[in-house]
């Protein structure tokens, strides 16, 4: 069971994130990602 709201909507937090912020030649490294979910309380 997912510990809060947040948690239930990760993959579309994560999904937008990788949409609005990469593209073929800029990524994301891990920490970046993990960073980037942490300050939206996932």
């Amino acid at each position: 069971m997912a510990k809060g709201i947040n948690q239930r909507c990760k993959l579309l937090y994560l999904a937008s994130l990788l949409s609005s912020r990469t593209d073929e030649e800029h990524g994301l490294t891990m920490a970046e990602i993990i960073e980037s979910l942490a300050a939206d309380g996932v």
